[in-house]
């Protein structure tokens, strides 16, 4: 099985914001991230919904770009590597942080739907 790395971007500033993974469509996933925060619920808020958030409140939705497509066993080893190469890059990243280097990442500017 394939899965996908992907990354949320502001629309506004194109500044990445999240790093995530999935083995379906980048779609999907992103449909599931948005409803998470349609049905907010305190105890489960946090950086990336409170974002999500606030677009939703200006009308806007998050742009996205993959990172990499890679077997589905390699999913999690690739997201930490993604996110510890987008993070000095990108003050803004609200996954938790992975050790790791520098290396900034230019996202296409693709629309999330």
């Amino acid at each position: 099985m394939r899965g996908v790395v992907y990354a949320l971007f502001d629309p506004i500033d194109f500044g990445v914001r999240y790093v995530g993974r999935t083995t379906g469509t980048v779609r999907e996933r992103i449909c599931n991230h948005m409803s998470e925060v349609r049905m907010f619920h305190p105890d489960h808020d946090n950086a990336k919904r409170r974002w999500l958030r606030e677009l939703l409140v200006m009308g806007i939705k998050p742009s996205w770009g993959v990172l990499e497509e890679c077997d589905a066993f390699d999913l999690v080893e690739r997201e930490e590597h993604w996110t510890n190469e987008l993070r000095p890059s990108c003050s803004d990243l609200t996954r938790r942080r992975f050790n790791g280097g520098p290396k900034p990442w230019l996202p296409s500017q693709r629309s999330c739907f």
